[in-house]
């Protein structure tokens, strides 16, 4: 199935559930905006589903924040 009308911003991308979810929705043709604190991490999980990485700490509501802001850039607003 793939969704290419679909995205989703995906914090804590890096970590067991979030990178299985990250699989799952990219397999699907999710567009995807990862966000985690490791940096190297994320960008080889960026790399290896095509999707776009913002490295960031969760527990910074600004930088969350603006994390939405850059997938509303990206993929529009619904």
């Amino acid at each position: 199935m793939t969704d290419t009308n679909s995205a989703a911003v995906i914090v804590g991308a890096t970590g067991g559930i979030g990178s299985a979810l990250v699989r799952r929705l990219a397999r699907q043709g999710w567009r995807l905006l990862l966000a985690a604190r490791d940096a190297d991490r994320l960008q080889a999980l960026a790399r290896e589903v095509g999707a776009q990485a913002l490295p960031l700490d969760a527990t910074d509501s600004t930088a969350v924040n603006q994390a939405f802001a850059k997938a509303s850039q990206l993929f529009g607003t619904a």
